[in-house]
């Protein structure tokens, strides 16, 4: 669709820089455990560079039959991101979704939602940035929870 991402890891957010749509697949399997995801991800800078960002990972989780431990519950999990860059003042308002589909039961108590919006302010692109944001845990069974977190990140070499 546009520019070429490279690296080992993409960044998740390219501050206006690129435009990308990518997607990908994975799949793991060691003796009874499975897992298999799919995710997709795009960044749509404007002549500004302002940039529309989002993604979407799907994930399927079967630790099979444990000998020694327990095995990861079979799960179907899913999470997704949407946020925007604003170049001038370098922070992206963003909101995120996740839900976890565990099936070990028709409605497992297990099963959660999750939802959390937050700001990142990048003052010096990914080499410093700080993040807050308010999540709020919504599992089947028992008490909503709400959390808080700031976060400082910082790179150097």
């Amino acid at each position: 669709m546009g520019d070429t991402e490279t690296g080992y890891v993409y960044p998740g957010v390219y501050l206006g820089n690129k435009k990308v749509l990518s997607f990908g697949v994975g799949a793991d399997h060691q003796n009874d455990y499975k897992a298999w995801s799919a995710d997709a991800f795009i960044s749509l800078p404007d002549a500004a560079k302002n940039a529309l960002n989002g993604e979407l990972t799907l994930l399927r989780f079967d630790g099979g039959t444990g000998f020694f431990t327990t095995p990861l519950p079979e799960q179907d999990d899913v999470t997704a991101q949407l946020g925007y860059y604003l170049a001038s003042n370098k922070i992206m308002p963003w909101i995120r979704y996740e839900h976890q589909d565990f099936k070990q039961a028709a409605s497992d108590p297990n099963d959660n939602n999750r939802w959390q919006a937050g700001l990142t302010w990048y003052p010096n692109g990914h080499n410093f940035n700080v993040k807050g944001a308010y999540s709020h845990v919504a599992p089947r069974v028992g008490n909503s929870t709400n959390e808080y977190t700031v976060q400082l990140q910082f790179f150097y070499y």
